[in-house]
C-alpha cells in the first residue's frame, strides 16, 4: 500500500472514529519514516527503531509497543516480531497484504485482509477478508459496518434476555395466583410471532456509524460484559414486576380469558417499545432517522394487533381470549410504556 496517498488521512479519521488505531512500519530512516507518517496523521511520539528491537531481544528489555505509531528501519522478521508483541500486549491486529513478500505479515495477524485488485501469489489463502479494491477507506468501511452488526447482534440480545426475564416473572406469578392466565397459545404467539419480528428491526439500525465506534472487549479481548448482562437482567425484571403485579390486580376482576388478553397486549407494547428505545441512546432518535421505519412500523403494528385482537369475534376464541375492558386495554398500553418511557425520560435527562 502506498502510504503517502490522498484517501489515507481522511481514512485514518474514520479508523480513530471506529476506536482502531493504526501503525506504520517502514524500512526507511527515522527522518523518513517519521516525515511518511506526519503526512497520514501519525505522531511519531514513541517511534521505535528495527536497531532497538534488535538490541531489546538481546538484552531483555521491553519496549513499548502499544505506544509507537511508527516503526522505522524494521525488517520483514521485525514486522512479524511487532505484530507478535502487539499481539501479547492484548491488542487485536490486523494486516492489509498484496504481495507474495506479505504473506508472513498476513498469517501472522488476527485478520489478514487483502483486496481483489493488485494482488498476486498467496496472500489470497493466508487472508480471513477479501475486499473490493486497494483503497483504504474500504477496510475502515469494513470494520465500522462490523462493529455496527456486533452492536446491532447485543441489541437483540438485550431484548430477548428481558422480554423472556419479564415473561418467566409474569409466569411465576401466574402460577402463584392459580389464575391460568398464562396460556400456551398466549406464550406461542408473544415468543414466536412478536419477539422475533420486533427484534429482525435491529439489522437496519446504522446510527452507531456517525458517532465514535470504540472496540469491544468481549471481541477483542475475550471479556464478556457482565454490565451489559446485569442492565438486561435488571430491565426484565423490572419489566416483570410491572407485568406480575398488572396480573395480579387484573385477576382478581376480571376473568381468565380476558385478563389473558390485557397481558398480550401489555408484553407485546412493551416489547415494541423497549426496541425502539435501545435502538440509539441520543435523544431525537425519530428525528434524525436512527429508528429504522421497518422497526417502526413493526411496533406499531404488532401492539395495535395486540390491542384490537381479543375484540375480533370468532379469532379471539380461537387463541383462547376474551373481550376485555376498554379501559383495561388502556391501562395495559400505560402500564407496557412503563419502562420504555422512563429510559426515555433519562436519555433526556443526561444529555
Amino acid at each position: 500500500m502506498n502510504a503517502t496517498r490522498d484517501m489515507i488521512p481522511l481514512a485514518l479519521q474514520g479508523c480513530k472514529r471506529a476506536g482502531v488505531r493504526l501503525v506504520l512500519t517502514s524500512s526507511d530512516s527515522p527522518e523518513t519514516a517519521s516525515s511518511m507518517g506526519k503526512k497520514i496523521g501519525l505522531s511519531d511520539a514513541g517511534m521505535i527503531s528495527g536497531d532497538e528491537i534488535a538490541e531489546c531481544a538481546v538484552t531483555g528489555e521491553p519496549l513499548d509497543y502499544k505506544k509507537a505509531e511508527i516503526f522505522c528501519r524494521v525488517n520483514a522478521a521485525q514486522r512479524v516480531d511487532i505484530i507478535e508483541k502487539l499481539k501479547e500486549a492484548g491488542e487485536t491486529v490486523a494486516t492489509v497484504g498484496y504481495s507474495d513478500s506479505d504473506y508472513d505479515l498476513v498469517a501472522h495477524a488476527d485478520l489478514g485482509i487483502t483486496s481483489l485488485e493488485n494482488t498476486t501469489g498467496s496472500v489470497y489463502e493466508a487472508s480471513g477478508l477479501i475486499v473490493r479494491d486497494d483503497n483504504f477507506s474500504s477496510v475502515v468501511e469494513m470494520i465500522k459496518e462490523a462493529r455496527q452488526l456486533h452492536r446491532n447482534i447485543k441489541r437483540c440480545i438485550f431484548i430477548l434476555l428481558s422480554t423472556l426475564i419479564a415473561f418467566a416473572c409474569t409466569s411465576l406469578a401466574d402460577m402463584i395466583t392459580g389464575y391460568g392466565i398464562i396460556t400456551p397459545m398466549l406464550a406461542a404467539v408473544l415468543t414466536a410471532a412478536v419477539i422475533p419480528l420486533c427484534c429482525t428491526g435491529f439489522r437496519n439500525v446504522k446510527s452507531d456509524i456517525k458517532g465514535n465506534m470504540t472496540p469491544s472487549g468481549f471481541i477483542s479481548q475475550g471479556k464478556p460484559d457482565k454490565k451489559f448482562f446485569i442492565r438486561s437482567a435488571v430491565c426484565g425484571l423490572i419489566c416483570g414486576a410491572i407485568s406480575a403485579l398488572f396480573l395480579t390486580l387484573a385477576g382478581g376482576v376480571m376473568s381468565a380469558q380476558q385478563v389473558s388478553s390485557v397481558m398480550l397486549t401489555l408484553l407485546t407494547v412493551m416489547t415494541g417499545a423497549m426496541c425502539l428505545v435501545v435502538t440509539d441512546k441520543r435523544t431525537g432518535a425519530f428525528k434524525n432517522g436512527a429508528i429504522p421505519k421497518y422497526m417502526t412500523v413493526t411496533a406499531a403494528v404488532t401492539s395495535v394487533a395486540s390491542i384490537l385482537l381479543p375484540y375480533i369475534p370468532f379469532v379471539n376464541s380461537l387463541f383462547g381470549f376474551a373481550v376485555p375492558n376498554p379501559l383495561a386495554s388502556i391501562v395495559a398500553v400505560l402500564a407496557g410504556i412503563a419502562l420504555p418511557a422512563g429510559l426515555q425520560i433519562k436519555k433526556y435527562l443526561n444529555k
